[in-house]
């Protein structure tokens, strides 16, 4: 354009400014090295410039790099990978990579089973540790909205809508962990709560007054005792903030994870009333964990009976999309769920609660996830 086609000069100068951050010429420079276009073609070489303009929200490269991914071309063949670029190219309007995910049904294309050795991905199936009755939800890779609309009721400054990218697929308990589960692990119920006349009853109810710590320290238990049976890749750990969110939400995007929104009027509410338990409904105590419906995917007690720590640092939200966020820099830590003494403004699916990682409460316990390792 202007001058005789010549692909080595546009190299030339498409490299001396992609060298110099420029990312519509990395890209640029990218399709240079894929096509073999005024230099000889290479594909490790484009994957590379692709990768700095598509980290950077270049989304052309975004889809390109997700080609390359998906086909093994300059890096090693990587189908989760490749969602992420697509989706990432997808949601800035990039039509080729709309295409390409409406075309394989994503995410689960994506997460094929057959891969799953090769890139560290546990089976599509949930998990049970029969010995201690420890059940676990398989929750699937995809993206979602994190966060709440300004229009829901109840909401705080704090939940900021992003659009949040889960990469991997992960379980998480279908229940609260319990009192007796524990003790059986920890050989001792939790400071404040380990009262040797609780009631006939209570071993099913969710163990409460577990500080940040020993909730850590019980996952670090399950590592040790179930090392051998571990899917490659993979540890127990608590979840992330936005793991538990949604795995919470399974699919939904109101305010409570049954699909329904508040009622509005601070009064008794139905729609809550059937998935948790609340101040208006609970009597002023726990009650045994898988008494109220479940969510779409089949986990209980998301919300409402014990608050639930998350493994991450409590930090603002962000308003851009984000993969696999986890926050690990400061102190306070992040519980979810509300619980038992909150009203119902406090059991919304989006609720955060900032938290001592010293902190015990009465209403306050844990549920395990099983993650990708880092």
């Amino acid at each position: 354009e202007g001058v005789e086609q010549n692909y080595v000069e546009a190299f030339k100068y498409y490299k001396l400014a992609a060298d110099q951050g420029e990312i519509n010429a990395q890209n640029s420079l990218g399709d240079c090295y894929y096509y073999g276009k005024g230099v000889e073609q290479n594909h490790a070489e484009a994957v590379k410039y692709y990768k700095l303009a598509a980290d950077q929200g270049e989304v052309n490269a975004q889809n390109s790099l997700g080609n390359c991914y998906y086909n093994g071309e300059g890096v090693e063949q990587n189908y989760v990978e490749a969602f992420k670029y697509y989706k990432l190219a997808a949601n800035q309007g990039n039509l080729e990579a709309q295409m390409t995910l409406d075309k394989y049904k994503t995410p689960d294309y994506f997460n094929d089973n057959s891969n799953n050795e090769k890139y560290n991905i546990i089976e599509n199936k949930n998990w049970i540790l029969e010995d201690i009755n420890l059940e676990m939800i398989y929750c699937p890779a995809g993206n979602f909205m994190m966060g709440s609309p300004e229009s829901e009721f109840g909401r705080n400054s704090d939940e900021i809508q992003h659009q949040v990218i889960i990469s991997k697929p992960f379980m998480i308990g279908k229940y609260p962990v319990t009192q007796q589960q524990y003790k059986t692990i920890m050989r001792y119920h939790s400071p404040l709560s380990r009262r040797e006349d609780k009631p006939k009853g209570s071993e099913n109810k969710p163990e409460e007054r577990v500080n940040y710590d020993e909730a850590k320290e019980f996952c670090n238990r399950l590592n040790t005792l179930y090392k051998a049976i571990l899917p490659n890749g993979y540890v127990f750990d608590l979840p992330t903030e936005a793991q538990w969110e949604y795995a919470c939400r399974a699919g939904t995007t109101t305010a409570l994870s049954n699909g329904n929104n508040l009622s509005n009027n601070n009064s008794f509410d139905s729609y809550i009333d059937e998935i948790a338990w609340y101040c208006l409904n609970s009597g002023s105590e726990t009650h045994s964990v898988g008494q109220k419906k479940p969510n779409t995917w089949g986990i209980y007690d998301m919300l409402g009976n014990v608050w639930e720590w998350c493994r991450d640092s409590y930090c603002s939200y962000p308003s851009t999309i984000v993969i696999d966020p986890f926050n690990k820099d400061g102190y306070s830590k992040v519980c979810r769920g509300g619980s038992w003494i909150n009203n119902e403004t406090n059991c919304r699916s989006a609720f955060r609660l900032c938290c001592s990682s010293s902190r015990r409460s009465k209403d306050l316990g844990f549920r395990v996830a099983l993650v990708p390792i880092n």
